[in-house]
């Protein structure tokens, strides 16, 4: 039986074994971490992207994909949704336009076409049609799906056996996925979500929640002192 919180994390395999490292760094022996990522990423093919276009990315994801399916990042002027998303940007030789995290208002940033947005299968907000109806000739290249896993049986045990599971959540999706995968037996569950918009999207009003302040990876990790016993 546990005696510490358990921090349960679900995102993708590199995205979680990131945040996990960022936790001990933060929380040192205040938690136990758990990495039980409930989706991974997968590469789709797409067509290329014309030469002089500038591209958007709002995930990471996006850009690795797009880089390994064979994109040309150098020098290109690339809007990025967030600064971990122009981390990955510029690591590819990026020319970055970096935004706060929100995809409504990197659209508002961006004044000048031809674009090329670089995504996954499901996007929360239309940055192409938002950028067309201003008249800015905005294409789509969809390089990525997440495919989604489930608890294996050993991960099943721990989060049973744990005193108190803090989760972030990073996406309206994911908040459906995990409380999905969870199933019903939530009494021992907090979530901490990177936007009040993820905390909505959570189908338990009674879980006690805290709410990042800003739409970071950093931010949530923030939030979950306000979790801790």
């Amino acid at each position: 039986m546990r005696n510490r919180p358990l921090l349960l994390l679900t995102r993708p395999a590199a995205q979680s074994a990131r945040m996990a490292a960022m936790a001990r760094e933060q929380f040192g022996a205040q938690l136990d971490i758990l990495e039980a990522p409930l989706a991974r990423v997968v590469p789709r093919p797409f067509s290329a992207v014309a030469k002089g276009t500038s591209l958007i990315a709002t995930s990471e994801n996006a850009v690795h994909t797009a880089a390994e399916g064979g994109v040309d990042f150098t020098d290109r002027v690339t809007w990025c949704v967030g600064p971990r998303t122009a981390q990955a940007a510029r690591l590819r030789g990026a020319n970055v336009r970096t935004g706060a995290g929100d995809a409504a208002a990197l659209a508002a940033m961006i004044d000048v076409g031809p674009l090329c947005w670089l995504r996954g299968v499901d996007a929360a907000f239309d940055i192409a049609k938002s950028l067309n109806e201003r008249g800015l000739d905005t294409d789509i290249r969809i390089t990525y799906a997440i495919e989604p896993l489930d608890f294996a049986t050993n991960d099943r045990q721990s989060i049973a056996q744990a005193p108190q599971v803090i989760a972030p959540v990073m996406s309206v999706r994911s908040a459906k996925r995990l409380a999905q995968a969870l199933g019903p037996d939530l009494s021992h569950v907090q979530i901490a979500a990177i936007s009040q918009q993820v905390a909505d999207a959570w189908p338990h009003p009674k879980t006690r929640c805290a709410i990042a302040r800003l739409p970071t990876a950093d931010a949530v990790l923030n939030a979950i002192h306000g979790l801790l016993p």
